[in-house]
Order: structure tokens, then C-alpha cells, then sequence
């Protein structure tokens, strides 16, 4: 899977080292990319400010999720496949439920871009880094930095 300015998510044939099947639906280049933990899903994250929830077999869009106030920079799924984190140029970390599109959580405490995060293998705690030099440890049920 590639992505790149001209808003093309490209699903590449690892075996045969071609490309499968062209994905577009968003309007701006897109950041990031990632497959959820079994495969079925894929999602996106653009400098439109949006991320989409795609069918991995099919390629259609299944979600649109608006909320950020600038681009989407980085994007993991929690282990269990139920909710999408996203990071962005805004400042701010949203945790995505993926069953109604609704925004669980929003985490704040960044002072410049995220720019990484990660996830724990339980799903409840998360990393981020951002360009302010800091690196913070998330609690996701309770939404604060520890």
C-alpha cells in the first residue's frame, strides 16, 4: 500500500509486485495510511483534514470521519479493531469510534504537531510524539497524559 500527493492510495500485489487496485476519495494528498489487526480494513489520513475508512477486499469508502482542524499526520487502529486514533497537525490526538464515527476522545496536551503515535498490545495506553520535543504516555479510557 502507497500513498503520495496526488490523493491515490495505491493496494500493491506484494507477490507479483504490481499494483492491484487505485483507491481515491480524498481531496489533498494523503499522509498515512494503515491496515486494521485483521486485515479487513484499511484507513487514511490526508491534509484535507479527514480520514476514510475503507474495505481492504473491495476498496469502497465505509467512513468518513471529520474533526480535525488540520492535517492528518499519523494513524493506528487499538488491537481489538473497534476504534481509530489519529494525530494531527492540529495539536490533538482523536480516538475514532469505528462502529458509529464518533469521536471517543480528544487528547490535547501537545503543544505543536503529533507526528508518531503508538499503541500498547492491551489497547489502553498510547505514545505519542509531537514536534514540541515531547514524547507523552497516553491512558485512553481515563483521556489524559501520565
Amino acid at each position: 500500500m502507497t500513498s503520495a500527493s496526488d490523493k491515490i492510495l495505491w493496494i500493491w500485489d506484494a507477490m507479483e509486485g504490481y499494483s492491484g487496485r487505485m483507491l481515491e476519495g480524498h481531496s489533498s494528498s494523503i499522509n498515512c495510511i494503515t491496515f486494521s489487526p485483521d486485515g479487513t480494513k484499511l484507513a487514511s489520513g490526508s491534509e484535507d483534514s479527514t480520514l476514510l475508512l475503507w474495505n481492504a477486499a473491495t476498496g469502497q469508502v465505509e467512513r468518513l470521519f471529520r474533526g480535525h482542524r488540520s492535517s492528518v499526520t499519523c494513524l493506528v487502529f487499538t488491537p481489538d479493531g473497534t476504534k481509530l486514533i489519529s494525530g494531527s497537525r492540529d495539536e490533538t490526538i482523536r480516538v475514532w469510534d469505528l462502529a458509529t464515527g464518533q469521536v471517543r476522545a480528544i487528547l490535547d496536551d501537545h503543544a505543536s504537531q503529533v507526528n508518531r503515535i503508538a499503541i500498547s498490545l492491551a489497547g489502553n495506553c498510547l505514545a505519542s510524539a509531537s514536534y514540541d520535543d515531547m514524547v507523552r504516555k497516553w491512558d485512553i479510557a481515563a483521556g489524559r497524559s501520565e
